[in-house]
């Protein structure tokens, strides 16, 4: 099929990745990538903190590829328009404006869609989510007339919001299932730093709570009902819940798919030439049962990296240390690697180093509040392999770098 285009259907961090990756390794024939969105391709974590910080922030702002990216790397953009049909035996597919396209190859970085609550009053006006730039602008536009702020999550996106719209100026009441928020994502001493710092700055936090549903008032939310009939007032409500794997084009299109589309190491699909990357695709992991999708921006950048290789016959790059970061207020939050359950503690400057140990007495993991720089010397001790002692990791008097020689 030379001349035939590759066909992107997502312009985000793993549809853009791609894209670069097929024009950095020769590829000269059309690449069109296509994304229901109207505007350029932007970055997604921006959307629950600098978006809503700011009035001014627009999707230039936070562009992921300049007009000058799109003259440069010779992209066809197809905006504003949804792929509704896809023919894996055809690599064809059909666009909500009717256009029809096939290609030698399709990959399929359609991310997630935002969890709405199965609550009653969750369609009512004034209960937002945030997965693209119009959420967020709507959700800015809400605020300005708000002020009470009930925001339900204790992942990254609630936090985040919680935060950035206690910035803003409104009261923010946070609302979380668990006992802990942050807790299923960071090491329990940063998570419990991070939440002592967003108490402090006003939010209140109401943990391990059970909701029946929204109050309303002539279609408008007017609170945030709980389980036992309490109604906590809000004027604005924020699902900061999760996502879903926007998976549909390839459940009808009949390709195999669980939570996510099932994709080799390789990235492709169960159906040849049709491949999956980012939040939407699912791995299998040796020794376990569920297959697993990984939903950080960096994994999505090298998975649509991988895909592109494929199409052009190269081997799939290893996937680095797993590592993701979070704004939050005034701190810059990072982790590398993943928690073991066994934590050594050290204090840093800024606020707590956390590395995670193996049994062995390896590093699996770190994390850190406001230290950048120790998370970089913890992804050389990850990828060093050799045991630490504990102790020494634990003891600000003795500098991280000098434990890389030893």
């Amino acid at each position: 099929m030379s001349g035939a285009p590759v066909l992107i259907v997502g312009a985000s961090a793993a549809g853009v990745s791609a894209a670069r990756t097929l024009r950095a390794e020769g590829f000269t024939d059309p690449v069109i990538l296509i994304d229901a969105d109207p505007n350029l391709p932007y970055e997604r974590p921006p959307l629950s903190k600098k978006v809503l910080e700011s009035e001014t922030v627009s999707p230039a702002d936070i562009a992921l590829l300049s007009p000058s990216d799109l003259d440069e790397l010779g992209l066809t953009l197809k905006l504003g328009v949804r792929a509704t049909k896809l023919d894996p035996a055809t690599r064809t597919l059909t666009l909500s404006d009717g256009t029809v396209l096939t290609g030698r190859a399709i990959v399929l970085a359609t991310g997630g869609r935002a969890s709405r609550l199965p609550l009653p009053g969750a369609d009512l006006r004034g209960v937002h989510v945030i997965r693209d730039y119009a959420d967020a602008e709507a959700l800015r536009a809400d605020l300005a007339g708000a002020t009470r702020v009930a925001v339900i999550g204790g992942g990254l996106i609630g936090t985040e919001a919680a935060i950035a719209i206690a910035r803003f100026g409104k009261t923010v009441d946070w609302i979380d299932a668990a006992p802990k928020p942050l807790a299923h994502i960071l090491p329990v001493a940063i998570a419990d730093h991070l939440i002592a710092s967003h108490l402090a700055n006003g939010i209140t936090l109401h943990a391990s709570a059970r909701l029946k549903g929204f109050t309303g008032t002539d279609g408008r939310v007017t609170g945030v009902e709980f389980a036992d009939g309490t109604v906590l007032p809000a004027d604005v409500v924020v699902l900061g819940t999760g996502m879903k794997p926007d998976q549909t084009l390839a459940v009808e299109a009949g390709l195999e798919t669980t939570a996510g589309i099932h994709v080799t190491d390789a990235q492709e699909t169960s159906a040849p030439g049709i491949y999956a990357a980012g939040d939407v695709a699912s791995f299998a992991h040796e020794g376990a049962v569920a297959r697993k999708r990984h939903e950080h921006w960096r994994s999505a950048e090298e998975q649509g990296a991988n895909a592109a290789r494929a199409i052009l016959g190269l081997a799939p790059q290893p996937f680095s240390v797993p590592w993701f970061w979070s704004d939050q207020g005034v701190h810059h939050v990072e982790m590398a690697g993943k928690s073991t359950g066994t934590s050594v503690v050290r204090p840093g400057a800024h606020g707590p180093i956390v590395f995670e140990l193996n049994a062995d007495s390896t590093v699996a993991g770190v994390a850190s509040v406001d230290e950048p720089n120790a998370v970089r010397v913890g992804l050389r001790l990850i990828q060093g392999g050799r045991p630490m002692d504990p102790a020494a990791l634990a003891d600000p008097a003795v500098d991280l770098r000098k434990l890389l020689k030893k």
